[in-house]
């Protein structure tokens, strides 16, 4: 679906770019394109003092922990989020079609 997607905004574009290039001359210079997410598992280390409070706003945010592994002075906790990303790739308008 992707590719179709980049096919459709990169024909748009084009025809802007003929209709009306005063507008888009320069105007995106600094405008920017989704082209890609990344998604994945989210690993947090926090210190053992903070469990509690830490705890309390998982519950608070309604995310739910994967799984928490205590050791030493710390504790690590895993978040799954397949539906979430967590970053981004992006490209800038004006080379978009290049």
């Amino acid at each position: 679906m992707f590719p179709l997607l980049r096919v459709q905004i990169d024909s748009y574009l084009e025809k802007l770019k003929e209709d009306k290039w005063k507008f888009y001359d320069g105007k995106f210079g600094g405008v920017f394109v989704i082209t890609e997410l990344y998604y994945g598992r989210i690993k947090i280390v926090i210190d053992k003092t903070l469990k509690n409070e830490f705890k309390l706003g998982i519950e608070n945010s309604g995310l739910s922990v994967n799984n928490d592994i205590e050791f030493g002075t710390a504790i690590e906790y895993s978040f799954k989020h397949e539906n979430v990303p967590f970053a981004m790739k992006l490209e800038l308008v004006k080379g978009f079609t290049s």
